[in-house]
């Protein structure tokens, strides 16, 4: 079983410690796409037909990018491990990921529930 300890240096060069990195990378791209678009929302709300149909393509055209970029950051080094046949360091790379991200979210969305309820 694969241990992590956040407090030793070498830690973070291990299977997990690159998860969780790579997970805090994915939960700041989503933020800087959601900064963007909320900063770009003026621009493609409009009247004019045309418009709408390049803010759409604009819109689509940064929903295949983001799906890209998410995973390369997610699935990089777990591919990169299986493909080196290290399965177990490929799904802890995974699990790292995938943990980091859903206590980011949990942290998240109690800070949210919390403001909402006062």
């Amino acid at each position: 079983m694969i241990k992590f300890n956040p407090f030793k240096r070498d830690h973070w060069s291990a299977p997990v410690g690159q998860g969780v990195v790579a997970g805090l990378m994915e939960v700041c791209y989503i933020a800087l796409v959601a900064i963007f678009m909320i900063g770009t929302q003026t621009f493609l709300v409009t009247v004019d037909p045309w418009a709408a149909v390049f803010g759409i393509i604009a819109f689509l055209s940064l929903l295949v990018l983001s799906v890209a970029v998410s995973g390369v950051i997610i699935f990089g080094w777990p591919a990169r491990y299986f493909l080196e046949k290290k399965f177990s360091e490929a799904l802890a790379s995974f699990i790292g990921v995938v943990g980091a991200m859903f206590v980011i979210f949990a942290i998240i969305f109690i800070g949210l529930a919390i403001v909402a309820a006062f």
